[in-house]
């Protein structure tokens, strides 16, 4: 999900869900890592 409105820049961003799980903090990290290494599977 991509969100944004009419409050400032740092409020807007991207939601990232999976099986119905919002990824935050360490999980979101290890997704970049992954993206990063070009694992997909």
């Amino acid at each position: 999900m991509i969100t944004g409105s009419h409050n400032p820049p740092e409020y807007n961003g991207f939601k990232i869900m999976i099986a119905g799980e919002t990824l935050s903090g360490d999980r979101i990290q290890e997704l970049y890592q992954r993206i990063q290494a070009q694992n997909f599977s």
